[in-house]
C-alpha cells in the first residue's frame, strides 16, 4: 500500500537549508570521530614523541575505514530514500536489513584485512623498530572491533 507523504517542506524554501539539515548528522559524526582522536592523541602524548607519530600514522588508516563506511552508508540512505520516495516500503524495509548484513560483512573484511596487512603497509611507510610495534599494538584493537 502507497501512502503519499508531505514533500511540500523539501520543495520550498533555502537550497542551502535543506542541505545543511541533512548534512548536519554527518558533520556531527566527524566532529566526534575527530575529538576522539585529539584526546587520544592529548593521553598518549603523555608516552612521548614516538607513541604520539605512532597515532598519527595510525589515524591515517583509521580515516580510509571510515570512509568507506561513510561512502556504503551514503549509498545505502540514497537507495532507501528512492524506495521511501517511490512509495515502496518493502523495498526499503528489505534494504535496511541487508544493509546491515553489508555492513557486518564489510567490517569483518576490514577487520581481518587489517590485521594482516597492518605490519607490511607501515613498514612500507618507512615505520620500523619501536614505532611500528606501537602502530600495530594500537590498530589490532581498533582492526578488532572494526566489525562492530
Amino acid at each position: 500500500m502507497r501512502r503519499q507523504r508531505d514533500n511540500s517542506e523539501l520543495l520550498s524554501g533555502s537550497i542551502l537549508k535543506h542541505v545543511f539539515r541533512l548534512a548536519l548528522p554527518m558533520i556531527v559524526a566527524f566532529m566526534f570521530v575527530t575529538s576522539y582522536h585529539f584526546i587520544d592523541r592529548y593521553f598518549v602524548s603523555q608516552l612521548g614523541d614516538v607513541a604520539t607519530a605512532a597515532i598519527g600514522m595510525a589515524f591515517i588508516v583509521q580515516m580510509v575505514v571510515i570512509a568507506i563506511g561513510v561512502g556504503v552508508g551514503s549509498g545505502v540512505n540514497s537507495y532507501i530514500a528512492r524506495n521511501l520516495g517511490a512509495g515502496d516500503e518493502e523495498t526499503a524495509k528489505s534494504t535496511v536489513k541487508h544493509a546491515f548484513y553489508l555492513a557486518a560483512g564489510i567490517g569483518t573484511v576490514l577487520g581481518i584485512a587489517g590485521l594482516i596487512l597492518q605490519k607490511p603497509l607501515f613498514r612500507m611507510l618507512g615505520a620500523e623498530g619501536e614505532l611500528l610495534e606501537l602502530i600495530v599494538a594500537y590498530l589490532t584493537i581498533i582492526f578488532i572491533f572494526t566489525p562492530v
